[in-house]
């Protein structure tokens, strides 16, 4: 039969073909703007900083000048009502003053200051004068307020003529380094102005770059497309394969296990010691081969999507008492205590009954496996928050923790002197992590070499956390 070639090639038509390098042109283009223009502002930002710096002299010898004016204006008020005229309002603004001369010599001021030797003796005077006048706020209840007044006027008047030079002063200097940053920002422009055509270039050599790129890959897109048809024809082969498989092995499988079985228990009449020997090892082969067939075939449907979950609400309890019984044989064939730590506070889980049972028997299994004689494997189960943790817990031979990321992949078994002897598969643990997942829940092991395993999975406890992932891999069948 010949091959239906799929028609998703057709769709590369010339449109199409352009619509990458245009995207791509536009793109550079907006990136380009955005580039521009977010330098543009950081830059007007910068200059607009420093523009209104409060950091340069100009402004501290501005709030000099402006307090002491306030100062003065306070001597002629309290000049002109005379004893009736109260203090307190000149004495805040003599310490306002204070303040800002204080402020003047401080910090980065004070390092300006001491580039302009020259203002060194307008200091000198305005402290005299902040002392002078201390003196008279003081003095002022045996003076008098007008007295007060009039010498604090005349002390202040000499100080307004330096302080108006010293602010002219660092009004020239304060623009003449305004001046030199514009100079600097017109050089950066330049400068930016220039990478902005280097990438404007660069931008447009790599378009073409990627319309160049863009014709070779469309020819390869064509036989990726062929190929990927052709693999998903292979999928299907093998999935044909799978289940013909299920059928054709399953069939005599089950045939040598029945008939090994009767030779075992000698239901037909004794055998020697020998045979009966021959037919226990016949019908073990025949089980082991049976369970890697199936699980071999579960991890198919799950790997391809195809593993439906049947949800009910069941009980985790009454799970992890049929899972004890039916390995407790098992347990004291190999003189193990197998447990289960039953709790009847916890609720109901939304669920697959066949599922969880599949992933208990898998985990159990194996803790009973690598359990010592006179060991206990534990299984419990605990509400945390919105999820119901089940953990079971073996005081076997442990796992090393370079080893811990190899068991959960499929066909990975560790080998060791003490493990050496056991017998499974490698996708016990695989399968139980899959199926969580599928349930929406995680698996997780913990581990000392030695000591034991504890193997917990979480299962959530809200019916919206099972539903749409069962919902999903329903739709991906």
């Amino acid at each position: 039969m010949e091959m239906r070639k799929s028609p998703r090639p057709q769709l590369l038509t010339r449109g199409r073909k352009l619509r990458l390098p245009a995207l791509a042109i536009v793109a550079g283009g907006l990136a380009l703007v955005l580039v521009a223009f977010l330098l543009g502002h950081a830059l007007n930002a910068t200059n607009e900083e420093i523009k209104h710096r409060k950091d340069s002299l100009l402004w501290a010898m501005s709030q000099v000048e402006y307090e002491l004016d306030r100062l003065r204006i306070s001597g002629f008020e309290a000049l002109r009502d005379g004893e009736q005229a109260d203090l307190e309002d000149v004495a805040l603004r003599h310490e306002i003053f204070v303040n800002r001369v204080r402020l003047l010599q401080s910090g980065t001021y004070s390092s300006q200051l001491a580039q302009q030797p020259d203002h060194s003796e307008t200091l000198v005077q305005v402290e005299a004068a902040v002392e002078r006048i201390d003196r008279l706020i003081a003095e002022a209840p045996q003076a008098g307020v007008r007295q007060t007044a009039e010498l604090l006027l005349q002390t202040l008047a000499p100080l307004a003529p330096p302080l108006r030079r010293m602010t002219v002063t660092a009004s020239q200097r304060h623009y003449a380094m305004q001046e030199n940053h514009q100079v600097q920002l017109q050089r950066l422009l330049l400068m930016i102005a220039a990478v902005f055509v280097l990438l404007t270039v660069g931008v447009m050599a790599f378009v073409f770059l990627i319309m160049w790129q863009h014709q070779r890959l469309r020819h390869s897109n064509v036989s990726l497309l062929q190929l990927s048809e052709r693999l998903h024809e292979a999928n299907l082969t093998k999935d044909r394969f799978l289940a013909s498989m299920s059928h054709e092995l399953r069939t005599p499988l089950n045939a040598v296990l029945g008939f090994s079985e009767i030779m075992r228990d000698q239901h037909l009449g004794p055998l020697s010691e020998r045979y009966r020997s021959y037919a226990e090892d016949i019908h073990s082969s025949a089980a082991h081969l049976l369970q890697l067939i199936n699980d071999i075939l579960d991890l198919s449907k799950l790997e391809a999507g195809r593993r439906e979950l049947d949800l009910a609400y069941l009980s985790v309890d009454e799970e992890m008492t049929q899972v004890t019984r039916l390995l407790a044989g098992e347990a004291r064939k190999r003189d193990v205590t197998l447990v289960s730590a039953e709790s009847s506070l916890l609720p109901p889980v939304l669920a697959d009954r066949l599922a969880v049972r599949q992933v208990l028997l898998n985990l159990v299994s194996n803790a009973l496996k690598f359990s010592t004689a006179g060991c206990k494997v534990e299984v419990r189960a605990v509400r945390n928050k919105g999820e119901l943790e089940i953990s079971v817990i073996d005081q076997g031979v442990g796992i090393h923790p370079d080893d811990l990321g190899r068991v959960l992949k499929p066909f990975e078994q560790v080998r060791s002197n003490m493990t050496a002897a056991v017998q499974g598969t490698g996708l016990g643990l695989p399968l139980s992590k899959s199926l969580v997942e599928l349930h929406g829940g995680r698996l997780r092991i913990e581990s000392l070499l030695g000591q034991g395993t504890t193997v917990s999975f979480t299962l959530p406890l809200q019916a919206e956390a099972a539903r749409p992932m069962a919902q999903e891999r329903r739709l991906i069948a």
